[in-house]
């Protein structure tokens, strides 16, 4: 593949790892929420769907007509998709440099906080007053902690209510110490993410003739 084309498909990724493994190294909690997080994903793998699909299913027709400029209408078209892709996802709650034996008493002091009437079966955990029914999901090798919805009804305003105040929890909460030690995790992505970046940049300054070629190529100059 062109340098130009690897450099689009692959550095937004570097970009993304060199994020996460940021997050993991501060060792700190940080709470998203799922539309948050699902944005980041879909920007980090944007390249690969420019250099992919949109490319592949550019139409003939109005490149003839428009040339490069039918980029424009392709790039809003995949732009207006995420958006909506990332509006019908439902409520969910994800907090990094988080372990699940530290999160634990943080969440049920909040759900006592929020909802009396809070109902614990195993790691799910139903309040009927906020209209929020999710479990717990824990991934070890990330340190990473999700709340995710159970059941179709939910109420996003309650949502809301929840990861704010699970928000100011873990910043205030002195229920628990944090980490001294950050994820290796993290510090495995920071490596990676700017490894690929160093040599995306590195292999796209090397052949600026192929570079040149492969721009005019995409663009159908």
């Amino acid at each position: 593949m062109d340098p130009l084309r690897l450099t689009i498909g692959l550095e937004p990724l570097a970009v993304y790892l060199l994020i996460v493994g940021v997050i993991g190294w501060r060792a700190r909690p940080l709470i998203v929420n799922g539309h948050r997080d699902t944005t980041v994903l879909l920007l980090a793998i944007a390249g690969l769907v420019v250099i992919g699909p949109l490319e592949l299913f550019l139409p003939e027709a109005a490149i003839g007509r428009w040339g490069g400029w039918v980029w424009i209408p392709m790039l809003t078209l995949f732009g207006l998709s995420a958006w909506f892709l990332v509006l019908s996802l439902p409520p969910r709650i994800v907090i990094y440099n988080m372990t699940d034996d530290r999160f634990r008493p943080v969440l049920a002091e909040v759900v006592r906080r929020l909802d009396p009437d809070a109902r614990w079966a195993g790691d799910t955990v139903t309040l009927p007053q906020l209209g929020v029914h999710c479990h717990l999901e824990y991934y070890s090798l990330l340190q990473n902690v999700q709340l995710v919805p159970s059941g179709s009804k939910q109420d996003a305003v309650g949502w809301h209510r929840f990861e704010m105040a699970l928000r100011n929890a873990l910043t205030h909460s002195s229920l628990f110490p944090f980490p001294k030690v950050a994820n290796p995790y993290g510090a495995a992505c920071i490596v990676l993410g700017l490894g690929l970046g160093a040599g995306l940049l590195a292999y796209l300054a090397y052949d600026p003739g192929a570079v040149a070629v492969a721009l005019t190529d995409l663009l159908r100059i």
